[in-house]
């Protein structure tokens, strides 16, 4: 068992589980001057900061934890300095159960890097362990006995005994035999060493489990074909895990995954990919090695962007990228032409390739939630498809707007540089600016508050408004884009009758006067085209005649 460092008493750093509380508090501190209270406030703080950012890994995700007793701090608080101790003490109190579990009443425990490091090394083989027993019980045990292998013998009982067991030479066959484990919720923390020994299985199904980390023992089992460790905790993977060279199904949504390795690629055989649900932000230009991949789901994670290599994944049919951040996407994307089902709703898109009709064999197409500046959100229902879309797209691109708003809608539409957008943006009347200045505004601050981000807590506030604060309005985008179609539908929307009249009346003008029995056909057709409204709106609303 790892033994527990010694612990210095230290009165202003030394955070202690005493014996008679058995959990982290401080040593009583001697009553000091306000200015000394702050700077060991601050060092204090540094010292947290520090072992949160080199905590080390195990069963237990320190920093995650730490994070945590931080917005619980900050939500009662309202900051973290001056508040360090309760930061310590409530986080001793997360670790408590584990400390109680793997030590024994007469040792204390300091809350330090060494001993934390100690008390991983406990958890490892206290969890696994228990999880070699549940494993055993609730899986392996009954796989064993239907297939006669406790008929002259007694199973063994017990971790030793079972460990035993399966690391007798006599057992191995009988274990790289097992060909599927199911291992759905069962509470496992840690997977056990001797999943090495099963090098038969193709199947192993681990979902719903509370697993952090993999052992390397992993890269064991080459034989595997689907592997499931979706609705876990596990932040990375380990090195040996891209030794699975003949896995065909791999199913990891729901977890903390931040980053793919470079050796992704590698999995040449694998035909299904879900990573939906992770903290994914980039993807490894490796991943358009993966010509057999099938089927990739990528919604609900952070990705701003998408490398050009995805033109690479040419058995592709079903790409799901909803939820992300996606302010474009790679020209490449038009080369997948086996895609026929693509989901690119609610991301911050505000454009799509030209060339987006080339993807002919595209059934289901899902852009609703993004801010694309040629199609409004009353006109998604109309453009279902790849082609209606590009249709509609050479029709915008045809159109002369007349108006600086269109000019503007354009310009974002047809993903034109950011200096042209300036530009665009500056031939607007100020009204129309100050409008689009509000409404970023407003969008920028909802982000701030959903986000609930207490990084800022660590210092003093500020004394200035939020609302004078400066927003640069061309630094996202998206957001940008989303404030000038939300300024445009304001600003229609607050339009009295006459002059929406007038504005449908300079609709069926642009659209060449067709012959119509429809006395309102301007207002029927208001969201049909977003370049031939915008310049009626101006119009409209700067009393144009015509």
């Amino acid at each position: 068992m790892a033994a527990f460092p010694p612990s210095s008493i230290n009165p202003n750093q030394t955070f202690i589980f005493p014996k008679d509380l058995r959990l982290a508090t401080l040593a009583a501190q001697v009553p000091q001057p306000d200015d000394m209270k702050f700077a060991d406030s601050t060092y204090r703080l540094f010292e947290w900061n520090r072992l949160k950012t080199d905590a080390p890994s195990g069963p237990l995700n320190l920093p995650e934890i730490m994070a945590q007793v931080e917005q619980e701090v900050v939500k009662e608080t309202g900051a973290l300095a001056g508040n360090v101790n309760e930061l310590f003490q409530r986080f001793a109190e997360k670790l408590r159960p584990d400390f109680e579990a793997t030590c024994s009443t007469e040792e204390a425990f300091g809350m330090s890097q060494l001993h934390l490091t100690a008390l991983q090394a406990r958890l490892q083989v206290h969890y696994e362990n228990q999880a070699l027993e549940t494993i055993w019980n609730q899986g392996l045990l009954p796989i064993f006995t239907q297939r006669g292998a406790f008929e002259n013998i007694v199973a063994p009982v017990g971790v030793p005994a079972i460990r035993e067991w399966l690391n007798d030479p006599e057992n191995a066959q009988r274990i790289q035999e097992v060909r599927t484990l199911y291992l759905s919720s069962l509470n496992l923390k840690v997977l056990p060493s001797e999943i090495k020994l099963f090098l038969g299985l193709e199947e192993l199904i681990l979902d719903n489990n509370q697993l952090t980390v993999l052992p390397e023992s992993i890269g064991d089992l080459q034989s595997l074909l689907i592997l499931n460790l979706s609705n876990n905790h596990l932040s990375s993977l380990p090195n040996s895990f891209q030794c699975l060279g003949q896995i065909e199904n791999l199913h990891l949504f729901n977890n903390k995954l931040r980053v793919l390795p470079d050796w992704f690629g590698k999995f040449q055989d694998l035909e299904t990919l879900d990573l939906h649900n992770n903290l994914l932000r980039d993807l490894p230009e490796s991943i358009g090695d993966l010509e057999g991949l099938q089927e990739l789901y990528l919604g609900y994670n952070e990705l701003s962007d998408l490398p050009e290599s995805i033109r690479g994944l040419s058995s592709l049919w079903r790409l799901d990228l909803q939820n992300n951040q996606l302010t474009n996407l790679p020209y490449s994307i038009v080369d997948l032409k086996a895609l026929q089902e693509l989901y690119l709703n609610d991301n911050q898109l505000t454009a799509l390739p030209e060339e987006f009709g080339n993807l002919t064999n595209l059934e289901i197409f899902d852009y609703s939630g993004n801010p694309l500046m040629l199609i409004f959100d009353k006109e998604e229902i109309s453009i279902d498809g790849s082609e209606a879309y590009a249709v509609r797209l050479n029709e915008l691109k045809k159109y002369t707007p007349q108006s600086p708003l269109a000019i503007l809608f354009k310009t974002i539409g047809f993903n034109k540089p950011v200096e042209t957008v300036q530009k665009a943006y500056q031939g607007l009347s100020f009204e129309m600016q100050q409008r689009i200045v509000a409404s970023t505004q407003n969008r920028s601050t909802e982000q701030e508050t959903a986000s609930s981000s207490f990084a800022s807590s660590t210092s003093s506030s500020s004394s200035s408004s939020s609302s004078e604060s400066h927003v640069d309005l061309f630094a996202d985008m998206g957001l940008f884009a989303r404030s000038v179609r939300q300024a445009a539908y304001d600003l229609y929307d607050s339009l009295g009758q006459e002059q929406k009249d007038l504005v449908h009346h300079h609709i069926w003008d642009l659209a060449g006067r067709p012959e119509t029995d429809d006395p309102n056909w301007g207002g029927n057709h208001v969201f049909d085209h977003v370049l031939r409204f915008t310049d009626a709106l101006e119009r409209a609303t700067r009393q144009e005649v015509t």
